[in-house]
C-alpha cells in the first residue's frame, strides 16, 4: 500500500507542474500580445504627431544647453537713502530705478547706458509721514504708487514729482501696492489692519474692501481680475475680485514677499 500511494503522489506532482508550465506559457504569450499592441500604439501616435522643424529642435538644443549663469559679483553700490532701503522697482521702459526707505521718502534714479550704474543725482519724492514699504511704476514708467507705514499709499507724477491722490482708508500701516494688470486706472493695496482695499484711481474712491483675517505683507495682480496676497497667518489667499471668498494654501511660516512671473503661470513667495 505504500508503494501504490507513494506513485499515485508522483503522478499527481507531475500533472501539477505541466499544468503550472503551461500557465506560465500562456501568461508569456499574452505580455507580448500586450507588448506588441502598446508599440503599434506609439507607432501610430508619432505618425500623427505634428512634426518637428530641424531648426525648432535645433533651437530647443541649445535652450536646454545653455547653463544658468548666477551673479558672482556686484557691478554698482551707492547710497540711496539716509537709513533702511525697504523697497524698489525697476521701470517697465527700463531707464530708472525707484527705492524707498524708512527715511520716509522715494526716490527715482536714471540708469545710464550699460545699466550697470545709475546717475548720482535721484529725483526725490517726498511728503510720507513714515517710512516706504512698496513701490511701483505704472506701466507707462510716468506714475508710482507707494505704500506707507503712516496706514497711507500715494499716486506719484514723475513728470513734476508731485503727489496726485493719497488713498486713504486703512487704519493702520499699508505695507503692499499693486497696480492692477488689467486695469492700471485701478490699484490693490494690502495693509496690517487684515483688508485689502480696491481704488478707482479716475474716481479717488476706495471701490470694494474685503477682510482677510489676517495682516497682508505683500500683494500681486494678475491678470483675469486675480489678486494673490501673502499673510502673517502663514496663508496665501488667491482672489477673483468679482467675489469675496479667496482660496488659500497654507505654508509653514509667515508670507513676507510675493512675485508673479506671468509667463508660465508662477507664484514665488517668502516666509
Amino acid at each position: 500500500c505504500v508503494c501504490v500511494c507513494v506513485c499515485v503522489c508522483l503522478e499527481q506532482r507531475q500533472d501539477l507542474l505541466h499544468l503550472k508550465a503551461q500557465a506560465a506559457d500562456d501568461m508569456n504569450a499574452d505580455m507580448r500580445r500586450t507588448k506588441s499592441e502598446w508599440e503599434r500604439s506609439l507607432e501610430s501616435q508619432a505618425e500623427s504627431a505634428p512634426t518637428t522643424t530641424t531648426a525648432s529642435k535645433t533651437s530647443s538644443l541649445k535652450r536646454e544647453a545653455t547653463p544658468t549663469i548666477w551673479p558672482s559679483t556686484v557691478v554698482h553700490q551707492f547710497d540711496a537713502h539716509e537709513s533702511d532701503v525697504s523697497a524698489l522697482c525697476f521701470s517697465p521702459d527700463g531707464t530708472c530705478l525707484a527705492t524707498g526707505g524708512s527715511d520716509k521718502v522715494v526716490k527715482v534714479w536714471t540708469l545710464r547706458p550699460d545699466m550697470q550704474s545709475v546717475e548720482p543725482k535721484a529725483t526725490v519724492l517726498s511728503g510720507n509721514k513714515a517710512g516706504i514699504m512698496s513701490v511701483q511704476f505704472d506701466p507707462t514708467s510716468r506714475m508710482i504708487v507707494t505704500a506707507s507705514n503712516d496706514s497711507f499709499a500715494r499716486l506719484w507724477s514723475l513728470e513734476d514729482q508731485k503727489c496726485k491722490q493719497t488713498l486713504e482708508g486703512h487704519s493702520s500701516k499699508v505695507l503692499a501696492a499693486r497696480f492692477l494688470v488689467d486695469d492700471s486706472h485701478k490699484v490693490v493695496t494690502g495693509s496690517h489692519d487684515r483688508t485689502l482695499k480696491i481704488w478707482d484711481l479716475q474716481r479717488g474712491a476706495c471701490i470694494k474692501t474685503v477682510f482677510a483675517g489676517s495682516s497682508c505683507c505683500d500683494v500681486v495682480a494678475t491678470k483675469r481680475a486675480l489678486v494673490v496676497s501673502g499673510h502673517t497667518d502663514k496663508k496665501i489667499r488667491f482672489w477673483d475680485l468679482r467675489s469675496t471668498v479667496p482660496n488659500e494654501i497654507l505654508l509653514d511660516g509667515k508670507i513676507t514677499s510675493l512675485d508673479h512671473y506671468p509667463e508660465h503661470q508662477l507664484l514665488l513667495c517668502c516666509s
